[in-house]
């Protein structure tokens, strides 16, 4: 929300902080609240701010098994909403933006494991300059692509093969999850697609 936002923008601009972490953490009531649709008053806005990566989780497919009661999903879902909150911080504050473009500010995900106490970070996430900004903003995971737009995972895989053979992109693993196979823009992408 605007008030988080300006008080990141207020920290890192104003105050001078250097780095920002996202850290979410494990058996997260909240993201166990959008896992299992809770409606309930004022938590409905903010379960509903989590549903996108509800939605996005694509490793466990038993809808019976697409809850709270199903731990791996739970966590599934918290990194991927880590990550999503990373992305959207970035995209709405071109304050932020230009810091980072700068050098002056970096940006991570990470996550708290509430059991042993260790803080994982995520390094695909990692943003603390105008290049590794652009590399995470032109980075999909298959599954979101064909969200995005709509496609069958056999037309996804055909549109990314004829997109790599074009040179236009390139696949790789995620190193938070290797069973994500992620979509890489190449940097001159654009010029050559147009």
């Amino acid at each position: 929300n605007t008030d988080i936002m300006g008080s990141l923008e207020f920290a890192c601009k104003l105050a001078g902080s250097k780095l920002i972490v996202v850290l979410g953490h494990t058996s997260c009531g909240a993201i166990k609240g959008a896992c299992d649709h809770v409606e309930l008053g004022n938590l409905t806005e903010l379960l509903s701010k989590i549903q996108p990566a509800v939605y996005e989780e694509s490793q466990v497919h038993d809808p019976a098994m697409r809850n709270s009661r199903n731990p791996q999903f739970v966590e599934h879902v918290a990194d991927l909403n880590i990550r999503r909150s990373v992305r959207a911080i970035l995209n709405r504050s071109f304050i932020l933006q230009g810091l980072i473009d700068q050098g002056q500010v970096a940006i991570v995900g990470a996550k708290h494991d509430l059991a042993s106490g260790q803080v994982e970070f995520f390094d695909d996430t990692w943003v603390s300059s105008r290049q590794s900004f652009e590399a995470f903003s032109r980075t999909l995971s298959v599954s979101e692509i064909g969200r995005a737009l709509h496609l069958q995972q056999t037309a996804v895989t055909e549109l990314v093969n004829r997109a790599e053979a074009a040179g236009l992109v390139r696949r790789t693993r995620s190193k938070a999850d290797g069973r994500v196979t992620l979509v890489v823009l190449e940097p001159d992408a654009a010029q050559q697609a147009f």
